[in-house]
């Protein structure tokens, strides 16, 4: 077994320098996982932090880390050190962030089968008989039945509180495809802020378009900055101004769970300065603001929302009813496009409810 495991490491050390970066590869690994940042992300909270809350996935782990220990019976019994070391290494490595839970899951895997096995031959006889009888299997069988099911209409997720959707393509309850249409079809083009979320999307979807941050090359400069430009803190406007940015898209689902998120944010700063920035775009998830500057008169003629924006309507009340007086044909044609973009936008019905009220 240990020439085996001297073989494989000696074989992974080979490939390694295969790598034109060579072991700088895993010195870049190393200093991203040194990043302060990474504290404000939830994939990197440790899997045990009081910051996370409780699911039906964080149950599962504890339950894995539990059972984990029977490989270590297994090796200790077997003298098999593998098992052993693959559990002690992973058990401590999965802690760090619960991004790496995976990553135990898979390697632990067969020293906790194992460790069950061998746990299992040296039980009872009448364990054994209940273990292999017909009624467990047809239960297992069921339990199976029942994910598969449960886990094609999401309702699976949804019980142990797991953050996912089952399905292939882009998940359009967190990411606004309509707002990357918009973009594409109107040819915007520029220096972007946008948000962390939305980076990745943009990048993939319009891979000519340089984009502020996505979840790569980050560091963390370039988080602070963006942290300051995103929540307003002091000097955002300066930093604007460094980077010339000249159109902003934010792409967030949590202006649907709290609204107060709309007015810590950028948006906030648009939606206050409209005649610097214009609102061309909205949806329940997403904001896009262009500024007012010549290459974009022609999209900013067609497309803007002069009364129709939902910061107005929350926190500028009195504004927002008395441009409604003032122009109601305007109001009438944009409520007109907005239904016909976004007809079950909670939003838009929401204000159409609102004001008919």
């Amino acid at each position: 077994t240990l020439k085996l495991f001297a073989l494989i490491l000696c074989t992974c050390i080979f490939f390694i320098f295969c790598n034109p970066f060579g072991y700088k590869t895993f010195v870049y690994v190393y200093n991203h996982t040194q990043m302060n940042m990474l504290k404000e992300i939830i994939e990197w909270y440790p899997s045990f932090s009081g910051k996370l809350e409780s699911s039906g996935i964080l149950l599962s782990y504890k339950v894995l880390i539990a059972l984990g220990l029977l490989s270590l019976y297994y090796s200790i019994k077997k003298k098999n050190i593998l098992m052993a070391s693959l559990f002690l290494v992973f058990a401590p490595y999965s802690m760090q962030a619960i991004r790496f839970i995976a990553d135990y899951a898979v390697v632990t895997f067969f020293g906790t089968s194992l460790g069950m096995n061998y746990m299992l031959e040296k039980s009872s006889l009448i364990i054994q008989k209940t273990i292999h009888s017909l009624s467990v299997s047809v239960l297992l069988c069921l339990i199976l039945l029942y994910s598969i099911f449960t886990i094609s209409n999401n309702s699976l997720y949804e019980k142990i509180n797991y953050n996912r959707t089952f399905g292939f393509g882009v998940d359009e309850k967190f990411f606004s495809l309509n707002l990357i249409k918009f973009l594409k079809q109107n040819e915007i083009y520029g220096r972007p802020f946008n948000n962390l979320l939305l980076g990745g999307l943009m990048s993939w979807e319009i891979p000519q378009q340089k984009i502020f941050i996505d979840s790569r090359n980050i560091s963390d400069s370039l988080w602070d900055n963006y942290i300051q430009i995103f929540n307003m803190q002091k000097g955002f406007e300066n930093k604007l101004k460094e980077y010339n940015i000249d159109y902003i898209a934010i792409n967030t689902n949590e202006f649907l769970s709290s609204l107060e998120t709309m007015r810590q944010t950028t948006v906030a700063y648009c939606s206050i300065y409209s005649e610097e920035w214009k609102l061309v775009y909205w949806d329940d998830i997403s904001f896009l603001f262009v500024k007012n500057i010549p290459k974009y008169q022609n999209v900013i003629s067609k497309y803007e929302y002069k009364t129709l924006t939902p910061f107005s309507f929350i926190y500028e009340r009195g504004k927002f009813d008395s441009l409604c007086n003032i122009s109601p044909d305007v109001i009438k044609k944009e409520i007109s496009r907005k239904l016909t973009e976004e007809p079950e936008g909670r939003i838009i019905n929401y204000i159409v409810n609102d004001i008919h009220q």
